[in-house]
């Protein structure tokens, strides 16, 4: 198990590239999530019914 601290963020400039790599994050995660959900739509696919 990994048990290291916490990173603090301290300064401006941190909280920036944090605030940037949790924007990355959505960006990767949302296009997956949509593709499935697009694919459960009835009117565009009828075998997900």
């Amino acid at each position: 198990m990994n048990h290291e601290r916490p990173v603090r963020i301290g300064t401006l400039g941190s909280l920036r590239e944090h605030l940037q790599w949790a924007i990355e994050l959505e960006h990767a995660t949302l296009p997956p999530y949509l593709t499935a959900l697009y694919s459960l739509d009835p009117e565009r696919n009828p075998a997900a019914v």
